[in-house]
């Protein structure tokens, strides 16, 4: 019996809720132009209504929450970036310059004066020759860097964020490698050190110098 008489006041109190909240929204439209009180129509009662309930009810906060936010790569490079202490820019000047403007995850590179250096880590001729090709948005090499990203599968580098944080812990390896150097030769060196030639750093800073253009021209 006092089951049933808590389960009616429990009702009774969230009616009560809802017609303070109706009420409260009614006033509100009367005071922001909608009319005087007593000239609310119906249909617009029913909307504050239904507007009030729905704000009322936990399914739009979880849907809210916990639904995920698909980011486009070029803010996915944004955001890995700066939670690596990695000025955008140059993050995203070696991505155009190793996977294009689209940021192809699926960019693959095979690197066959690599591949009899990978021999005795794979399992058979497929994976050393995965294991020399250069892989997604950064192109990394699984064969050097499985290790230095922590990384059990080359299939692993195919994910975007995966293989962007992979990239950049490559870099900051080259640029720690090179941080005696003034700033200017340190990231040169440190490109260098990403790819291998001198023309690659070059390529790296004209891609700075047109996204900074691109980005003040916006």
């Amino acid at each position: 019996m006092h089951y049933v008489t808590d389960v009616i006041k429990g009702a009774n109190m969230k009616l009560f809720i809802a017609k303070t909240v109706i009420l409260s929204s009614l006033c509100g439209m009367a005071y922001l132009g909608a009319g005087p009180l007593w000239q609310i129509t119906t249909a617009q009662a029913s909307s504050v209504y239904e507007q009030a309930i729905g704000k009322l009810t936990r399914v739009e906060v979880i849907k809210e929450y916990v639904q995920p936010v698909e980011l486009s790569t070029d803010e996915m490079l944004e955001r890995i970036s700066i939670s690596m202490s990695i000025n955008p820019t140059i993050t995203k000047a070696i991505a155009r310059q190793e996977s294009g403007l689209a940021y192809r995850a699926d960019a693959l590179r095979f690197e066959p004066h690599l591949e009899a250096r990978f021999a005795k880590m794979a399992r058979g001729p497929e994976e050393r020759r995965m294991l020399a090709t250069s892989i997604g948005v950064m192109q990394v090499i699984p064969g050097f860097h499985l290790k230095t990203c922590n990384l059990t599968s080359y299939a692993q580098l195919f994910d975007k964020r995966i293989n962007i944080t992979c990239g950049l812990q490559v870099l900051k390896a080259c640029l720690e490698h090179n941080k005696a150097l003034p700033t200017a030769q340190r990231f040169r060196r440190a490109f260098v050190c990403y790819n291998g030639s001198e023309e690659y750093a070059d390529d790296i800073f004209n891609h700075i110098g047109q996204i900074v253009l691109e980005e003040g021209i916006q």
